[in-house]
């Protein structure tokens, strides 16, 4: 019970810090889904932000709270597309999936020391 107690009053109690958002001097990239209960808090957190750090938002439909976990694949454009910005981020070739023996014999047009990339869908934003 007093476990229940502190967890209510830690989150009852805690302060409010939207205000020193105006501060944050990097830039941002909030991610929230349409179906989240913490969809308005994450559109209030984004307003707060200044706009002159180029913030992003990133509004993802049929998604609650867990986009990593409901729908990675959709994330990872815009997040590749945030970090360009940066002008820090480099691509990394697509994951090398090798084949068995079975399958190499099975197909005559790829040769017995392939190496074949797995078919990746691209996102639908």
């Amino acid at each position: 019970l007093e476990n229940i107690v502190a967890f209510i009053n830690a989150d009852s109690l805690r302060a409010d810090l939207t205000h020193a958002l105006a501060d944050v001097a990097c830039k941002c990239f909030v991610i929230t889904g349409r179906d989240s209960p913490l969809y308005q808090d994450s559109i209030d957190l984004y307003s707060a932000l200044p706009s002159e750090n180029q913030n992003a938002l990133l509004e993802l439909h049929n998604i609650a709270i867990l986009a990593t976990e409901e729908k990675p694949q959709v994330l990872a454009q815009p997040i590749e597309l945030f970090f360009k910005g940066f002008g820090i981020f480099l691509p990394l070739p697509p994951p090398a999936v090798k084949i068995n023996r079975d399958q190499l014999l099975s197909r005559s047009h790829v040769t017995q020391n392939a190496i074949m990339t797995p078919d990746v869908e691209p996102p639908s934003l």
